[in-house]
């Protein structure tokens, strides 16, 4: 009984349902050289920055600093596209993001496959219901501008996919030539750069690219969780007119208003992203 206020507080014992687990032993990762799948090393400065103070994303502080992320992203993508900015997803939800907003089902999507990730896309698309076509290269091989060519004449996608890096094969896709061969035929030019991108140029506006992601966990040496994501003029043409709505709310336009206009959701990302761009602009020049 609470003397000062006159109130009665009852409160109810229970026994646990459960016996809670062991007290768990402090973490401490074994150092490694982090050259396989998953996410590369981190530089130390990006792991300082996550122990930095979390800001609300509200906050003035905040939308100053995802400003100057934003801007930087630009850079590294080499792009004056507006809607630039970082999803708080992994590179497989970029990848869903890059293709959910541009296709509508029931269009013909073009893949152009020369390892793993071109099936990855695949099954990303046959379940959103697009039509799905194919042109592959062999293990190690790019494909040519001349199959790029055949292959959009035949199949008249309204977007073709390609990978820029291909991690499964060691392969760099050449992108020069790509983004006029589509917009000759009327389709986006969607190129996923998870890989690629702060290893080795990417020229967005220069190829007509028309919607570009990566994920910060490679080159760029954050860890997993954010990803890059660009989309150009063309691109939000196509989604302006859309018929029907984007399948997935995580990546429909509205979200990218709230998380491009707000910026994110927490500042320790936009902190890690800008020091690992302040050292890539040391070593790299575009």
């Amino acid at each position: 009984i609470n003397a000062e206020y006159g109130i009665q507080i009852l409160i109810e014992y229970h026994e646990p349902l459960l016996p809670p687990p062991a007290h768990p032993k402090a973490l401490c990762p074994p150092p490694a050289v982090l050259l396989g799948p998953g996410p590369a090393n981190i530089h130390p400065r990006v792991s300082q920055a996550l122990a930095l103070n979390i800001v609300g994303h509200m906050h003035p502080y905040f939308t100053s600093v995802m400003d100057e992320i934003q801007a930087q992203l630009r850079y590294v993508l080499q792009t004056t596209n507006e809607y630039t900015f970082l999803l708080t997803a992994t590179g497989s939800g970029a990848m869903e993001a890059s293709v959910a907003n541009v296709l509508e089902p029931g269009e013909t999507f073009l893949i152009a496959s020369i390892g793993y990730w071109g099936p990855r896309m695949q099954n990303v698309a046959t379940r959103l219901g697009y039509k799905v076509e194919i042109v592959a290269a062999e293990p190690g091989e790019v494909i040519t501008l001349e199959q790029l060519k055949k292959a959009v004449q035949e199949h008249k996608p309204q977007a073709v996919f390609v990978v820029h890096g291909e991690s499964s094969v060691g392969v760099c896709q050449p992108l020069e030539g790509w983004g006029d061969v589509c917009r000759e035929n009327g389709s986006l030019l969607i190129v996923d750069t998870v890989v690629s991108l702060g290893g080795i140029p990417v020229y967005t506006d220069a190829w007509k690219i028309d919607v570009v992601y990566s994920g910060g966990q490679k080159c760029l040496g954050c860890p997993p969780g954010v990803s890059p994501i660009s989309f150009g003029p063309r691109a939000l043409e196509k989604i302006k007119n859309r018929k029907t709505k984007v399948s997935s709310f995580f990546s429909m336009p509205s979200s990218w208003e709230s998380i491009g206009l707000r910026k994110l959701q927490e500042l320790i990302i936009t902190l890690l992203v800008s020091t690992c761009f302040m050292q890539l602009e040391k070593h790299f020049s575009f």
